[in-house]
């Protein structure tokens, strides 16, 4: 599973890019099944639009790095120590 919720992006050519093309990505709005809204009613499209662009685009692959989740989004019942973040809601 990739969460969205917490990204580190460097400041580079490459990831102004990669978010323009994130943030005008179409893919929510011409495919509203269970994969485009993440089975979620039509909340989370960003994050349905990262996985599809993950996905689909191997240059993105190539060019990011999916952190395992406790690193930057753990839950308090699965907090370690050494965990960045803890998310509350």
């Amino acid at each position: 599973h990739i969460s969205t919720s917490a990204i580190i992006i460097k400041n580079s050519d490459w990831s102004f890019a990669f978010l323009d093309n994130w943030w005008n990505s179409n893919f929510c709005k011409y495919h509203s099944d269970g994969f485009a809204t993440g089975g979620h009613g039509g909340r989370y499209q960003e994050q349905s639009a990262f996985h599809y662009l993950y996905e689909t685009n191997e240059d993105i692959v190539q060019n990011t790095k999916i952190l395992p989740f406790h690193w930057a989004n753990t839950r308090e019942v699965n907090y370690s120590p050494g965990d960045f973040l803890i998310h509350f809601a």
